[in-house]
């Protein structure tokens, strides 16, 4: 079965890069929903992981975070990746969020 890593971006940091205001629950919400909605899904196996873990291998790999910006327009939520699979997953996570409701828009696509 594959396995998709989600990272909970700047979990549980204290210093160095720790996120904007609110970033590490917001990340830690999502990577634990992921796990409980996603798992065992479609074939995959989703596993949690903190910031700083190392144990990033598996057949796909998402970072949640949730940047801020001092600019007030700015909004929506950018999706990277590495490879054209890559690409194609990040497509269909897009598709999922618009899919449950999802307004605020996405950035210009391997924007992060």
């Amino acid at each position: 079965m594959p396995t998709l890593v989600v990272q909970m971006g700047h979990c549980f940091r204290t210093s160095g890069s720790t996120g904007t205001n609110g970033e590490q629950d917001f990340a830690r919400r999502v990577g634990d929903a992921c796990v409980r909605l996603l798992n065992g899904r479609s074939g995959w196996t989703v596993r949690a992981i903190l910031a700083d873990s190392g144990s990033e291998s598996g057949d796909a790999f998402a970072a949640i975070h949730g940047d801020g910006s001092t600019n007030s327009t700015a909004h929506g939520a950018s999706v990277g990746y590495r490879t054209p699979e890559g690409q194609q997953f990040g497509q269909a996570w897009k598709r999922a969020y618009q899919a449950r409701g999802w307004a605020r828009g996405f950035p210009g696509d391997n924007y992060t």
